[in-house]
């Protein structure tokens, strides 16, 4: 096998498949009234094929049932339990992979109870609203941690999941509806982390030995590293922005040993992947560019944005 090859006829397969099923044009009331975001009937619980028929349990789960053809006018009538198309948990996968980066669960439980999920004007939106309402309180460091530290996109796509296999989500309450987006965010980092398991251990895995990476969260080392180098930022601030969990002892007394090693195994990778010159002169630009748009009026940097 040479796997770009058959990673290509894979994606034409599903390309032609049609991907995931589009909406049906049955529409779905909710006790005998429309939903308040209309939407129409459950469209990946929906067979194309006549032979297979739909059974909901009570706790929402679908399982599929073929009726097959009688072969002869004597034979009895029989019908199997059949899976979904493999092409829907395999577009389900990519998409997960493609769209996202892990979820501070943590972070989200703290941050969700802020936020209207079913906002008319979406999850940005709803955000936004928050941060302006603990701005006109005076609440700044609130204000900034939720702006910097709410992870929009994961959110929405989370939101634009559970809308497209649980038609009715946003009839359900706050709190269930803020249950299942944590529930499916905690499954979406799992994904994510097994299939970073499935490509660490063919890059460095050994049998008979744990896999354990040079560095655990690159991720957030060069974070901590580019807010270092590039944005100044105190390791204090690192810490704030980035959730890191500093003890009360060690912030008295200034010890952010913690976050000073985050940034030089950053730094680390950074000088490795652009040479030690080549990130200087990075970081450099990059400091020289935000002077450069702090010096900006709001209507330059709108229109300057624009353009790009």
């Amino acid at each position: 096998m040479h796997v770009p090859d058959l990673a290509d006829a894979w994606l034409a397969i599903l390309a032609e498949d049609g991907s995931l099923p589009d909406e049906s044009a049955i529409s779905i009331t909710s006790n005998g009234k429309p939903l308040t975001r209309p939407i129409v009937e459950d469209p990946v619980n929906t067979p194309s094929d006549p032979s297979v028929y739909p059974a909901r349990l009570d706790n929402g789960q679908v399982i599929w049932v073929r009726l097959d053809k009688r072969r002869s006018t004597d034979a009895p009538v029989s019908a199997h339990v059949v899976d979904k198309p493999d092409s829907i948990t395999a577009v389900l996968a990519a998409l997960t992979i493609m769209e996202c980066d892990p979820v501070d669960i943590e972070q989200l439980r703290k941050r969700l109870p802020l936020i209207d999920l079913s906002h008319p004007n979406g999850i940005s939106e709803s955000v936004y609203e928050a941060t302006s309402g603990l701005a006109s309180t005076g609440d700044k460091a609130l204000e900034l941690q939720l702006a910097r530290n709410f992870l929009v996109e994961p959110a929405r796509y989370a939101l634009a999941l559970l809308r497209y296999f649980r038609p009715g989500f946003d009839e359900l309450s706050e709190d269930e509806k803020r249950s299942l987006l944590i529930g499916c965010c905690e499954r979406m980092n799992r994904t994510i982390a097994a299939v970073r398991q499935l490509t660490g251990f063919l890059e460095y895995g050994a049998s008979g030995r744990d896999q354990r990476p040079a560095i655990e969260d690159p991720h957030r080392d060069v974070k901590a590293a580019i807010m270092r180098d590039v944005e100044e930022a105190t390791y204090r601030e690192i810490a704030d922005l980035l959730s890191v969990e500093v003890s009360k002892s060690a912030r008295t007394v200034g010890d952010y040993s913690t976050i000073q090693k985050m940034v030089v195994r950053g730094r680390n990778i950074l000088e490795r992947a652009f040479g030690d010159t080549g990130w200087h002169a990075i970081a450099v630009a990059a400091k020289q560019e935000r002077d450069r748009r702090n010096a900006l009026t709001w209507r330059e940097k709108f229109l300057e944005d624009s353009a790009e």
